[in-house]
């Protein structure tokens, strides 16, 4: 009996770190396997060799964290590719061209749209909380106004400034803010129509694959299909602090990776809402019937998550841009 004990605790232990296993024994091989410096240090766990890993990794990495917040929902998202080109278009251009182009015609409209929602979003909150507050409710005349209001002042504010970017062409954080936004506004697209339509998203998001990348050819142009980056000539000087190291050692892109490692991994554990998305993308009709959401609520979750998981992937147009 007493040896059992062990035994299941091990198997259990194994079970539970079953995961890193395949990294830990991929990590052995690539030790192994590695050859060895005139110093006679190993290639492989050198600083530079395992910085560039990092770097290496940090595209797929993001879309692969967005991606397991969309999965555990119960949903997918096949429009990854497409959007991941779409950015990288719009970025290009935007860096390079100082005059209006099919990327501004594209991403202006779409900024100045969800910062318009975005502000009345906000602004309903506030107002909310406003009322909690003085226990005095507005009208809904009232509240109207104050979030259209509000809406227009964000649209036309967006726009101003994304507009006058354009001479000078666009630096690091204008094009780290307006490509996301477009991103954000797909996959915003694809929740709505997977909701409102009651559609599967793996219909959706096959048909948004095919339709993103038709956008992004025609954006780039049939005569100008490349856009190179040439940072100090075409492209502001600052871009290279994307492709940089932080301490000689750690790679921009990389840190991106690991903050949304961070910001997802408490998401998931700290917060209700996360406790909601592994419970419902479990077993729907059970998180129901224990209380942990209401009818319609999974359709929710993917209408929340489609557009988190596919804003993050137009950031891999800067970070691809500034790692070539």
């Amino acid at each position: 009996m007493a040896s059992r004990v062990p035994a299941e605790a091990v198997s259990a232990f194994l079970l539970r770190t079953k995961l890193y296993w395949s990294l830990l024994i991929l990590l052995a091989i690539g030790i192994i396997t590695s050859p060895v410096s005139s110093k006679g240090g190993n290639i492989f766990l050198s600083t530079g060799n395992l910085s560039d890993v990092l770097r290496q990794v940090s595209n797929n990495g993001i879309v692969a964290v967005g991606m397991t917040l969309v999965i555990l929902t119960g949903g997918i998202d096949l429009s990854v590719g497409s959007i991941m080109a779409l950015g990288s278009v719009i970025c290009a251009m935007l860096l390079t061209h100082d005059e209006r182009t099919s990327a501004t015609l594209l991403s202006f409209p779409i900024l100045a749209v969800v910062c318009a929602f975005c502000a009345a979003w906000g602004a309903s909150h506030l107002m909310s909380l406003r009322d909690r507050a003085t226990g005095i409710k507005l009208s809904s005349t009232h509240r109207a106004l104050a979030k259209g209001l509000t809406g227009l002042v964000a649209a036309l504010a967006a726009w101003w400034l994304a507009a006058a970017q354009v001479p000078s062409k666009f630096g690091v954080i204008g094009v780290l803010i307006v490509v996301p936004v477009v991103g954000l506004a797909v996959g915003w697209l694809n929740g709505l129509i997977i909701t409102k339509g009651r559609l599967q998203p793996f219909i959706v998001t096959l048909a948004m694959m095919v339709g993103v990348l038709g956008i992004a050819r025609v954006v780039a142009g049939q005569d100008a299909a490349v856009h190179p980056v040439y940072t100090g000539t075409n492209a502001t000087e600052d871009f290279d602090i994307l492709r940089s190291l932080l301490y000689r050692i750690v790679p921009v892109p990389g840190l991106f990776f690991l903050a949304v490692v961070v910001l997802s991994a408490t998401l998931l554990r700290a917060t209700t809402f996360g406790r909601y998305v592994y419970a419902i993308g479990g077993n729907e009709q059970a998180a129901r019937l224990g209380g942990g959401s209401r009818p319609g609520e999974n359709r929710g979750l993917r209408n929340l998550w489609l557009p988190r998981e596919s804003s993050r992937r137009p950031v891999h147009g800067p970070i691809q841009a500034g790692k070539a």
